[in-house]
């Protein structure tokens, strides 16, 4: 949070939070995540978390 906090100026913290949170309705879901879409995917710290599991 401190990071963000540093990155993204005052005014715009409201607008980014509500930005985050979209972004993660749309696209980073906990239960069927759009990795292959995601431009934060090579950032992100789980990877391989779209994996399939056979059955």
């Amino acid at each position: 949070e401190l990071d963000l906090m540093r990155l993204i100026p005052r005014p715009e913290w409201s607008d980014f939070s509500l930005r985050l949170i979209f972004f993660g309705r749309e696209t980073c879901t906990a239960r069927k995540p759009r990795c292959p879409i995601c431009p934060l995917d090579h950032l992100c710290p789980y990877p391989h978390k779209t994996l399939m599991i056979p059955s």
